[in-house]
């Protein structure tokens, strides 16, 4: 597995609609599901790395994809400092984004994390989109959800695996979530990446978020070229 490269540029385009698509549809979800509400449950008894990448400290900075006249300020838990995947003791695969800052600090605002995993059938060929949607809506936020949410988007069949869920709890330098492989297509081996997004305005929410403040890989075409 290499996590350092996920997308080539003669694809750029098609996950970017992909990705996109799964940002409309949870923002058209309005009502949490209660069928998976334990998306965050950890068994650490055993705990084997599977992927890692590494991030710059202090890079994250405002890149605007929309248009609009609210302009967040880039805080500490905008800033990614390294993101992991291991396969942990209950067979499940627990996602983490190391921070700059505490996560649950978040104000006024959504700030989404996003994973964003690429996989192929070996025996098919076909490849396997998913987006994992990690957001947070501000307590003093206009949204009307508050707190943290799970959601598995996946973009090859344009449904959800796993709908909008209520997590219970965050750390308080990294955002982590705990899925079972079976929302992902049932594998353990895939190519991802990673990004950090605020969306500024809960009347405008059937589109990607506003602002794109960090993502790992830097050098990632699929996030430099999301908004050229």
């Amino acid at each position: 597995m290499n996590p350092q490269t996920i997308i080539s540029l003669c694809t750029i385009a098609s996950y970017i609609i992909a990705v996109a698509a799964s940002f409309l549809i949870t923002a058209i979800l309005q009502t949490p599901s209660d069928k998976h509400n334990s998306p965050n449950e950890i068994i650490t008894s055993t705990k084997q790395l599977i992927g890692k990448t590494k991030d710059a400290k202090n890079d994250a900075q405002l890149l605007s994809l929309y248009e609009t006249t609210i302009k967040p300020e880039v805080q500490y838990h905008h800033d990614i400092i390294s993101s992991e995947v291991y396969r942990i003791g209950n067979d499940r695969l627990l996602f983490t984004i190391q921070l700059d800052g505490n996560p649950n600090h978040n104000e006024r605002f959504e700030t989404v994390y996003v994973w964003l995993l690429s996989q192929n059938d070996l025996v098919s060929g076909n490849g396997q989109i998913y987006t994992i949607i990690i957001p947070n809506f501000a307590n003093d936020s206009s949204f009307d959800n508050k707190g943290w949410y799970l959601a598995v988007f996946n973009n090859t069949n344009n449904q959800y695996s796993l709908p909008l869920s209520k997590l219970k709890y965050m750390p308080e330098s990294s955002v982590e979530v705990s899925i079972d492989p079976s929302f992902l297509g049932n594998t353990f081996s895939f190519n991802y990446s990673t990004a950090v997004m605020v969306r500024v305005n809960d009347t405008l929410v059937a589109k990607a978020p506003d602002y794109l403040m960090d993502s790992a890989p830097d050098d990632d075409p699929f996030w430099l070229n999301w908004f050229k």
